[in-house]
């Protein structure tokens, strides 16, 4: 058979590059069956990213959220604000990159919310899919790759 060549990746269009060069994110924890994770999205480019957090230190946030803003940066696009609940307030001296926005007492970030309850509406219908074959007890590992295949089918 012939052999595969590859071109380097894809490309991004020069004119979406420079409409969205700089991102705006909104990030929030969540948990599924008590499993924790952390959902960042783009505000213009709408794109999201999930990682699975075993615990809500400072530093494992702060460390995710570095995660993110370097593939932002692969993609050549620089993050300039982070916008947050105040859940993370204690991450906002760690973080050295883009400007962190914490919200005031009893407030939410509205998108991070709803991308939240799109994340766990689709992730409900792969386990009512699990539960019409048989399965019922759901193993952490599955649940982990289940939140990243529901985010994976987000446009």
């Amino acid at each position: 058979s012939p052999r595969v060549h590859t071109d380097g990746g894809v490309s991004i269009p020069d004119d979406f590059h420079r409409l969205h060069h700089f991102v705006t994110l909104v990030a929030d924890v969540f948990f599924v069956n008590g499993v924790a994770f952390l959902m960042t999205k783009s505000r213009k480019i709408k794109m999201y990213t999930v990682e699975h957090v075993p615990s809500r230190k400072a530093s494992a946030l702060a460390d995710s959220l570095k995660k993110i803003i370097k593939i932002y940066g692969r993609g050549g696009f620089m993050v300039n604000f982070i916008l947050m609940d105040q859940e993370f307030d204690k991450i906002v001296d760690r973080m050295d990159m883009g400007i962190v926005n914490t919200t005031a007492a009893r407030e939410h970030v509205t998108d991070a919310e709803r991308g939240i309850r799109t994340i766990k509406e689709s992730g409900r219908c792969t386990v009512a899919e699990f539960r019409r074959i048989g399965i019922t007890m759901i193993p952490k590992q599955v649940i982990i790759h289940m939140v990243y295949f529901a985010v994976f089918w987000l446009v």
